[in-house]
């Protein structure tokens, strides 16, 4: 079983579960060993992980776009106007529309989204249509995604990223199976200033 199938199995199974109550907020001890695992988990002939601050979190990104030479921007409606406010007279940034079919998200150059969550131990991220994520579609469509992880959102395990997951809502899994597609993932990286 490849370590796509595992989380959605486990993510299944915990679909089935009934919801526990949830515990106590405890200190979280520093993301560095968790960001370490994720990062060194994440290399893939199709995925690049860039390592930023929230300070550089913007000329990151417009350093990715730039890189790969994005005329064409699609955002979710909730994703944060700021992180691209290096690009925005330049690119043409549109804010996905759930009208818009599979032959117009194709024409988008890149996508760039949120995440819900990354697991270190198996270097998987998931995102769940949340407001700065969007629809699947929208990072299926574009042949290019940027995906912006902050380090507070690393877990090291399937079970600890059950317990940030609404099991009702959809989920997208990042990088997708096994090569499974060809396009192509920059996976942003947003450590703690300690």
């Amino acid at each position: 079983m490849s370590t796509h199938e595992a989380v959605l199995a486990r993510l299944r199974a915990a679909r089935q579960q009934p919801r526990a109550a949830s515990s106590p907020q405890r200190p979280r001890p520093s993301t560095a060993p968790l960001a370490e695992a994720f990062a060194a988990r994440m290399a893939g002939e199709l995925t690049r992980l860039h390592r930023t601050n929230q300070l550089l979190l913007t000329a990151t990104l417009a350093s990715r776009l730039e890189e790969r030479g994005s005329r064409r921007v699609l955002i979710p409606m909730g994703l944060d106007p700021d992180w691209l406010s290096l690009v925005h007279d330049r690119l043409q940034i549109s804010a996905d529309l759930a009208g818009l079919n599979a032959r117009e998200l194709a024409g988008f150059d890149t996508s760039v989204t949120g995440a819900t969550v990354g697991i270190a131990d198996t270097g998987t991220i998931v995102l769940d249509a949340r407001y700065d994520q969007g629809r699947p579609e929208l990072v299926r469509g574009p042949g290019h995604h940027i995906c912006v992880v902050f380090a507070h959102q690393l877990v090291a395990s399937i079970d600890e990223a059950i317990e940030h997951l609404d099991p009702d809502r959809e989920l997208t899994l990042l990088p997708e199976a096994d090569g499974s597609c060809s396009r192509h993932l920059d996976v942003v990286l947003v450590l703690d200033d300690d």
